[in-house]
């Protein structure tokens, strides 16, 4: 009987221990765990005090476990009306590491993405990457064709979409071909990896002998964390940092050039993301210093593309969802100098559940087709009147 508190508490150590390496929802068997150590210990010392502790202890953690397991199941049943939990099946190529962007899809492959919700398909899709590491798009009429050039995250890329059922794809189908439409995009870049794309010219790639007729950067509110690595994935993400000169630099990755507070700062969202109290608790709350950020990024990158096209426009479109976030960033962008867009604010619709994807969230079909409509009709509407 003496040894068993001690037993008790090794046990859930360890147990704590190699859960921390273990994805999922693991912090309802963390806080079980130090419930029973603790219950044990409660019932096996004999000393008053000690048996106080562990017994408040024991109730504090089972606390912690009655909150996290009503947590989790109030979210799973919101997410459509039953427990089970989404699950992507991916090729591991699509997202090789990339010596400039962080990661990107191998060239010249065709992908199978499927994600599923228990035995509900979400989507099942393809994703068809040319020859040059980027999004196919219908090529246009003629050659050296004006180019328009789209950049940003899954939102642009068409995640959960077929390659005709991308904004891009539709953009260029619209147009009747007139243009050459380029979708540089993929999921979980942000504005750092536009400009790094810019700064290296990769764009040119897709753009050949093309000119090109406009830019386009559509960011979504967490952009403004990405900027910073303020996640718990994408830690592959070049990190910039403002130069002494002013210019930003960058030095590598935030996995391999990160400071000690930014990998701690990952651990503890990285951990965060395994519970429904953490999720609430230690989420990341965006600084005016990591907005700051984001649009130095943008109006870099708009420099830099302008240095190559001096009189092509570079274009900013926010989907300015209601979070604590975006009116920061719409007040940021308004002071910023930068040609914008506020989507949601232009075409407040496309907020509608019937043009998303269940649980998953980015646009459906309907919703991309309404995001090309969307594009060719504002961001782009002077642009292609000029012409």
């Amino acid at each position: 009987m003496k040894r068993l508190p001690l037993i008790a508490l090794v046990g859930a150590l360890g147990g704590s221990l190699y859960l921390l390496s273990a994805k999922g929802h693991t912090y309802l068997i963390h806080f079980c765990l130090w419930t029973v150590a603790f219950t044990v210990c409660a019932a096996s010392i004999k000393q008053r005090a000690g048996r106080i502790i562990c017994l408040n202890l024991a109730l504090l953690f089972a606390l912690f476990a009655f909150l996290e397991g009503a947590l989790w199941l109030k979210s799973g049943l919101s997410e459509g009306g039953s427990f089970y939990r989404t699950k992507p099946h991916l090729a591991r190529e699509l997202n090789s590491d990339h010596p400039v962007l962080g990661w990107a899809p191998e060239p010249g492959r065709r992908y199978e993405a499927k994600k599923t919700r228990g035995e509900h398909v979400l989507y099942d899709v393809y994703y068809t990457i040319d020859e040059n590491g980027f999004r196919i798009t219908p090529p246009p009429n003629r050659e050296n064709a004006p180019a328009i050039l789209f950049t940003g995250c899954s939102f642009t890329f068409g995640e959960g979409l077929n390659d005709e059922e991308s904004f891009p794809y539709r953009v260029a189908q619209k147009l009747d071909g007139r243009y050459k439409i380029c979708n540089l995009a993929y999921s979980g870049y942000g504005a750092q990896q536009t400009l790094a794309n810019i700064r290296h010219g990769l764009y040119k790639k897709a753009l050949g002998d093309s000119q090109p007729l406009a830019m386009i950067h559509l960011s979504i509110p967490d952009h403004a964390d990405r900027a910073v690595g303020a996640l718990s994935w994408g830690q592959r993400a070049p990190r910039f940092f403002a130069g002494s000169d002013g210019r930003l630099e960058t030095n590598g990755t935030f996995e391999n050039s990160g400071t000690t507070g930014e990998w701690l700062r990952y651990v503890r969202l990285k951990e965060a993301e395994k519970s429904e109290l953490g999720k609430r608790l230690f989420s990341y709350r965006t600084s005016d210093e990591d907005i700051e950020l984001w649009l130095e990024l943008l109006k870099s990158a708009r420099r830099e593309f302008q240095d190559s096209f001096p009189e092509t426009p570079f274009i900013v479109v926010l989907l300015n969802s209601p979070t604590p976030t975006t009116q920061k960033m719409e007040e940021a962008l308004k002071k910023s100098g930068l040609t914008y867009h506020l989507c949601y604010s232009e075409s407040p619709d496309l907020r509608e559940e019937k043009y998303k994807i269940p649980v998953d969230r980015h646009p459906n079909a309907l919703g991309a087709e309404k995001l090309a409509d969307y594009m060719i009709n504002f961001p782009l509407k002077d642009v292609l009147k000029n012409r």
